[in-house]
């Protein structure tokens, strides 16, 4: 670019490039009439302090301000006579092509148009225009790949060159984004009347570049950027960040490069101005962002910014400063997919492609947007009648079903109310492809009549959202290709992930920001969060073009766009008072590695200074006051309450078999009665089958009591005839209960053989599936009822004609493990409960292995009446302990606390590796 009539000039790192690049102006416009100048400048954030560096630059003086605008706001004052076709419509174009063309198969169409978009659009900012013929296309990409007839390079240069060329059939009257921009800089440099003073701007397409060559030869055009140079006294932590680094490519090791520093800055640039936190979780790290953040304010720190590569880290330190009253001015924006409005949005969708699945369901209903007249209180107390009909009911989805559930007595009316008024609302999606304008009428109509539409307007992100389906639906009317409500789902589920909401309403000193808005600015104190090797350096992801074709194409390489990246960072750091930088060290349990940019930077510290960067203090402070929140550690120690007051009146089979297993989990389930909530059942499981096979046997032997007084064939067919009654009550839909009456069915000639066998033996079938109790007394005079189901009880004659009682139980698992279990009656704990509370006294106790062919029982190994009376006597002390005061320690074993629920209280894995909470 010349010089001249211009001028080009370098600000030295930590230098202010605002007060610099004012003392230019003001020295070049003595009369400090600044009026008919514009100033370019990176971002509109660096407007307002550019207007108060010029105050500060002129003096006491008065000075006329002059126009401070970025380039991309300058050239949108000119006015086109060609209309812009929307990004919308030019992406349904791409995907209306690629569905015609049949290239991709059933990869997501719309993640495939966006990625070309993408593409045609940095080709068209960077000036870069397609050759008129495919092969000519073709032979350029692979001239620049060295390449000869690959496959994949013709795949995508003719899919590049294609969907390019039809992006340029537009009407006479339009033009294209990247277009129009190129046109409305032309129309600037053609009639460029006023000099121009750019200020920062490190980020030009090639586009940008020729427009300031053009203009530059009707008006003067001064370029003021940060430079990449430092001396010892311009910013020694510059040069060090540069060494480090090696952003001079020079060939020496990074140990000759840190001897070489050392020796030329005796003192370390990095004391007391940039520290390191290897966080151990996501909440170790928003900790360490808050409490950094927290003493910073305290000594005096007027401005910092909060640059987060993760956003869900900085998600949660935002929640703890705003705990403190620390509001934080968000510049970057969230994600529109991310907000509750948008959530509403996409759950009431989501609810009509399911047919009202009740999760679906469950989440909807809880949306302050969906009952927005009830309060917080009263839509958790819906939600939960909700959750018990549905749930009572087994209900899994269907409109219709649901519709006769809501008629039963009881429903309150604001509940039937608000889930009929949902479900008449879901009928106006019909199944019929419809356009995208069409199906966000339908949406929009929809929101309006569940009211929804008023309660977004009063949100601020609701009104946003508004706003943007309103404008999409406007941009894409003259549209006429139809889409499936799938696709329609998932092209607004896109549009969402890529628009942002931003809370204007908060103004503070602290700013959420992006290294991208950090250009010609400089604050007290900057934290980068998130800064792991994941995240940093950045890499640009499409699902279809690799680096070189976009390179080759005359795109800025990944190279390109990390060396910019890394000159933000360093001056962004060297333009700051302190920098704080911090990342996971661990995710999920496992070592989570920082950027390469912090290790090159630990190593060379430590090799020019013998120097750890990491903040030690830091790690101890939050140490200490986790340790001060924990008290006496309990979560670090094995828990053993003691709860005499809450001793259980009754006792199962299953809250003895806890007990044993492990005192604490039958005190937080017996005693605390804490239990997960119930669930519907959506398909069914292990459990439901043994359950379901239990109520067959149940059926079966009421209606054959003996079996050997009839035929295997009616037999087999009463079976199946009562299996096939059983398994129709499973979810409507469940494939998976197919496959178990279908596993089950094929064990009944196994079964049908073992009873015969049985009944040979003597045995004949009682009772089954009855209730049995018996009352223990303690010498304490406490009194517990023992209570449980046994699922059979078979009687004979002996020898002496005495009459003998066998308690079996069916069981769906490892004959494996049941063989174990009935050989181990001291720690099997079931069968002997079931040996004291039946009635008469049982001579034998076994399980009966239902899930292999051939059938077979375990007989529980000893004397009965032994092992029953022991372990009467150690439920009977143990219940005395209880009752007494005993602790009750959380000893479980590795199998018992697997699949206890109770481990969220428990919190093993933590007092047992010391790692804390």
């Amino acid at each position: 670019m010349p010089s001249e009539p211009g001028l080009t000039t370098s600000v030295a790192p930590g230098s202010s490039l605002l007060q610099t690049s004012a003392a230019l102006i003001i020295g070049r416009e003595p009369r400090l009439d600044l009026s008919d100048l514009v100033v370019l400048v990176p971002n509109l954030y660096v407007v307002s302090a550019m207007q108060q560096a010029l105050h500060r630059a002129a003096g006491a003086s008065a000075v006329l301000l002059p126009a401070i605008t970025t380039l991309e706001s300058w050239a949108k004052s000119v006015a086109l006579a060609k209309s812009i076709v929307p990004e919308s419509r030019r992406l349904a174009l791409i995907h209306s092509a690629l569905r015609k063309s049949a290239w991709f198969g059933n990869m997501d169409l719309w993640r495939v148009a966006a990625d070309i978009l993408a593409l045609v659009n940095d080709c068209a900012r960077h000036g870069i225009q397609l050759p008129q013929d495919v092969d000519d296309f073709q032979r350029v990409i692979r001239q620049a790949l060295r390449a000869t007839e690959n496959h994949a390079v013709q795949f995508e240069a003719r899919l590049v060159h294609e969907i390019g060329r039809a992006l340029q059939r537009l009407e006479a009257n339009e033009i294209d984004a990247p277009g129009g921009h190129a046109l409305r800089l032309a129309t600037l440099a053609q009639e460029a009347d006023k000099p121009i003073f750019a200020v920062g701007l490190m980020e030009l397409s090639k586009a940008e570049e020729a427009f300031f060559e053009r203009y530059s030869r009707r008006q003067a055009v001064s370029i003021v950027n940060p430079g990449d140079a430092a001396s010892s006294a311009e910013s020694p932590l510059f040069a060090m960040l540069s060494s480090a680094w090696n952003t001079a490519a020079s060939s020496d090791s990074l140990l000759q490069r840190a001897h070489m520093f050392q020796a030329n800055h005796r003192s370390n640039p990095c004391l007391n101005r940039l520290g390191l936190f290897p966080a151990q979780s996501l909440e170790h790290e928003a900790q360490a962002v808050a409490m950094t953040l927290r003493r910073w304010l305290f000594e005096g720190k007027k401005s910092v910014a909060i640059i987060a590569q993760d956003r869900l880290t900085a998600r949660r330190a935002r929640a703890l400063l705003e705990r403190d009253a620390i509001l934080i001015a968000d510049e970057s924006g969230w994600t529109m997919s991310t907000t509750t409005a948008s959530s509403a949005v996409m759950g009431w969708l989501e609810l009509i492609a399911t047919d009202f699945r009740f999760r679906n369901l469950f989440e909807l209903i809880r949306s302050p947007f969906i009952v927005a007249a009830l309060t917080t209180a009263e839509r958790q107390a819906l939600a939960g009648e909700l959750e018990s009909l549905l749930i009572s009911a087994n209900y899994v989805d269907g409109q219709g079903r649901l519709r006769n559930i809501l008629e039963r007595p009881g429903v309150s009316p604001t509940l039937s109310r608000i889930a009929l008024l949902l479900v008449a609302n879901a009928n106006l999606f019909t199944r019929k492809s419809q356009t995208l304008a069409n199906w966000l009428s339908l949406t929009l109509t929809s929101l309006e009549r569940l009211n929804v539409i008023q309660s977004m307007r009063l949100d601020a992100a609701g009104a946003d959202l508004l706003l943007l389906l309103r404008t999409l639906q406007a941009e894409l009317s003259d549209e006429t290709e139809p889409y499936a409500f799938s696709d329609f789902r998932r092209w607004l589920d896109r549009q969402l992930e890529n628009a942002s909401f931003r809370d204007t309403t908060i103004d503070s000193s602290v700013v959420l920001t992006h290294l991208g808005l950090t250009d010609a600015r400089a604050f007290d104190g900057v934290i980068i969060l998130g800064a792991d090797a994941e995240h940093l350096p950045s890499v640009a992801q499409s699902a279809l073009f690799n680096e070189s074709v976009s390179h080759q194409l005359g795109l800025p390489s990944q190279r390109e766009r990390q060396n910019l990246e890394r000159r933000r960072l360093m001056h962004v750091i060297a333009n700051s008072g302190a920098t704080f930088i911090t990342w996971q060290g661990k995710k999920d349990g496992e070592a989570n590695l920082p950027s390469s940019y912090w290790a090159q930077l630990m190593v060379f510290q430590r090799l020019a200074y013998d120097h750890d960067p990491i903040d030690y203090d830091l790690l101890r402070m939050l140490d200490r006051l986790g340790k001060s929140a924990q008290g006496d550690h309990p979560a670090l120690s094995m828990p053993r309450p003691s709860a005499p007051e809450l001793f259980p009146e009754r006792l199962s089979a299953y809250d003895y078999g806890s007990l044993v297993a492990c005192p604490y989990q039958f005190f937080v389930r017996r005693m605390l009665r804490l239990r997960a909530s119930d669930e519907v059942l959506e398909a069914l499981e292990k459990k439901d089958y043994g359950e379901l096979v239990h109520r067959i046997l149940s059926q079966f032997h009421q209606q054959y009591p003996i079996v050997g007084n009839h035929a295997d064939a009616e037999l087999n067919t009463e079976m199946h005839l009562i299996s096939q009654t059983v398994f129709a009550a499973a979810p409507p839909g469940d494939y998976f209960a197919r496959a178990w009456r279908l596993r089950w069915e094929a064990v009944i000639p196994a079964y049908l053989e073992w009873q015969r066998e049985r009944e040979q033996e003597g045995w004949r079938w009682q009772s089954g599936e009855i209730t049995q109790e018996q009352t223990m007394r303690l010498a304490s005079g406490q009194s517990v009822q023992l209570r449980g189901r046994l699922d059979r009880i078979d009687h004979r004659g002996n020898e002496s004609g005495k009459a003998e009682f066998a308690v079996l139980d069916y069981k769906t698992g490892s004959n494996t493990a049941l063989r174990k279990r009935a050989e181990n009656p001291a720690e099997d704990s079931q069968l002997p409960f079931y040996g004291l509370i039946a009635e008469p006294r049982p001579t034998a106790l076994a399980y009966v292995g239902l899930d292999t062919i051939p059938v077979k029982a375990f007989a529980m190994t000893g004397e009965v009446s032994e092992v029953v009376a022991a372990h009467r006597d150690r439920l009977e002390q143990t219940l005395s302990n209880i009752g007494a005061g005993a602790s009750l320690p959380a000893h479980g074993a590795d199998s018992v606390c697997s699949y206890c629920e109770a481990q969220g209280i428990c919190r093993r894995r933590y007092w047992e590796d010391g790692s804390g909470v």
